[in-house]
This record gives C-alpha cells, structure tokens and sequence, in this order.
C-alpha cells in the first residue's frame, strides 16, 4: 500500500495498515458503504473524490459532523506579559479564549495586530499631544491600557474600550475599510492607516473619562485644528471625519450600547456587593456579554419590525392601487 499522495510521507502507511486492519473507523452502514467504495476503486480512501465534494461531504470521517462547532465569541490577552512562576523564568500573558478551536489562531493574530497598531501610536508625538491637550481641559486618564481583545462587541461596533480594555471587534480591518470607502464616496480621501489612527484616538480618550458621544468628537475636531501638522494632510482628513461622526452622533449612537458606561455601571455593582478583583472582573465580563446579546436580539427584532411593517405598508399600497384601478374602470365604462 504505497501512497500516490506526494504530501503524504510513505512512512505513514503503515500506520495507515495498522489503523484500517484494527477497524478503528467509526462504523455504520452507511460509513461501511462509502468506505468500501473507496477501497474498490481507489488505493487510498483519502484521495477519493471523484465528485469533488471533499472529504468531509463523503462522510468518509463523519465524527467530526457529531462535535458542534462553538460560537466565536471572541479573545483577550494581557497588553504586557508577565513572568511565570517557573524555573525557567518565562514571560507569558494571561488570556480569555472564547472562540472555536481551529480559530483560535486567527483571533490571536487579530488581536495582536490591533495591539501592535495600537502599541506604535501610543509611543508617537500625536498621541503625546493629545494627552497633553486633554489635560489642558481637565481631563485626566482614569484606566491604564492592560488588556487587548479581538471580537466581544455587538455586531455593528467596530471598536471600543472597556475599563483597561481596548476591544478590536470582528472584521476590524474590513469594518474600516468600509467606512474609508463611505468617506471616499463624500470626496473626504482619507486613507484605512489614518482611520485607524482616529478610531485608536476615539477610543483612547473614552479612557479619560468622556462617555458623551458628542464631547469627544468635538475634543478631536479641535486637537485635530490647533495640534494637527498643516502641512500633513491626514490631520485635515482625520477632522474630517471626526466632524462627520459629530454631525452625525444621534445616528451612529441611537439605541447602541455605551461599553464604557456599561463597564462602570456592572463595576459599581461588583463592588457593592463586596466581590474581589477577580470575581469583579469576571462579573462584568458576564454582563457585557450578556448585554452584547440582548443587544443583538433588539436589533434583530426591531430590524424584523421594520421589514413588517414595510411589508404591511406596501400591501396597503397594493390595495389602494388595485381599488383605484377598479374604480377607474368602472368610470371608464360609464
């Protein structure tokens, strides 16, 4: 039994042997049928595809249909690894994983790539100005960043801060990338590097203590004026863009849930009810998805709302429309 298969290393054959002779595939009739199928007309069962269909659609290994596939909810690790209680003194970072197995790579390196974005503004001069402009009005930073997170925010969100937390949501980058591509549409040629630096700069400021929508956008339309580079354009296209989120607040925001608000709400409840820091974090974590959920199921229900009663609206309409034809039929025919 000699693999054809160039991927497959011919020393695996006779584990492949062992396997097949010991009977170890999971039994059926309908397992039976298919695997003996591919034992007729082909060497090897793995190769056999004559429709194309793959593997996995033969049925050739069907445990793999019995596991069901987890949701993926999301991932976060710590900003700063630590060292480890070990011999051989490493650095690790604590983590929360809440997505399926085989994606569990995809989302590290989602969130990494939003942390090193995020590590390399916080150590430029305009993110040193902008703390030094926010201090200036009174503002002072209430969280340290510690945590990154890939995921873990209602659908329509693209990115947002939670205590010590700065959440990068599913999509990120397209999320972004569709949006450069709504302002490009407006004649506002601001480019996917520049609007992630404004949502960074969005997101940061929220630690500070703004909450209000409104008076943040304006706090970045008037750093953006006195302390952007005129000569730089993407100071003029970052305003931009912050004058429009200004301009539209009501809209962005209605009926969305405020992360930071949230956080701090479900943070004084923890502390109320006398938990400590790890039951706190984890409490809030609880309630955020929690309320990530309901989030979701109100905009499915109002989105299910609209589509009825458009629906009811246009039969209505129908109905108008066919009842004045009659009627003008029948003036016709007097």
């Amino acid at each position: 039994m000699v693999s054809i298969n160039p991927y497959k290393p011919e020393a695996m054959d006779a584990v492949d042997e062992m396997i097949i002779g010991r009977n170890t595939v999971q039994r059926g009739p309908w397992v039976d049928n298919t695997y003996a199928q591919c034992m007729e007309e082909r060497e090897n069962p793995w190769d056999y595809d004559p429709d194309g269909k793959g593997w996995l659609e033969r049925g050739i290994q069907p445990a793999l249909e019995m596991v069901e596939k987890l949701p993926n909810y999301g991932y976060m690790e710590e900003a700063i690894g630590h060292s480890a209680d070990t011999i051989l003194n490493k650095y690790v970072k604590d983590e929360v994983v809440a997505v399926h197995m085989n994606d569990v790579g995809k989302f590290i390196s989602s969130t990494r790539d939003g942390s090193q974005r995020t590590a390399n503004h916080l150590y430029s001069k305009d993110i040193e100005n902008l703390d030094a402009f926010l201090r200036d009005k009174g503002y002072e930073l209430e969280n340290d960043l510690e945590f990154f997170a890939y995921g873990m925010l209602p659908d329509k969100a693209v990115a947002g801060v939670a205590g010590n937390t700065l959440f990068f949501n599913k999509g990120f980058i397209q999320k972004i990338a569709e949006e450069a591509a709504k302002y490009h549409k407006e004649g506002v040629w601001v480019d996917i590097d520049e609007l992630i630096e404004n949502t960074i700069e969005h997101e940061l400021v929220h630690m500070y203590g703004v909450h209000d929508e409104a008076e943040l956008e304006a706090l970045l339309v008037e750093f953006y004026e006195k302390h952007g580079d005129r000569d730089d354009p993407k100071y003029k296209h970052k305003q931009e863009v912050s004058k429009d989120r200004l301009a539209n607040v009501a809209k962005n925001y209605a009926g969305q849930y405020r992360l930071e608000e949230l956080a701090a709400e479900y943070r004084a409840e923890a502390k109320e009810a006398g938990l400590d820091h790890d039951e706190t974090v984890e409490y809030v974590d609880k309630r955020l998805r929690e309320a990530s959920e309901e989030g979701s199921e109100d905009n499915e229900n109002a989105s299910e709302a609209t589509e009825n009663r458009e629906s009811g609206e246009n039969a209505e309409s129908d109905g108008e429309a066919v009842e004045g034809d009659g009627d003008g039929g029948d003036g016709g025919g007097e």
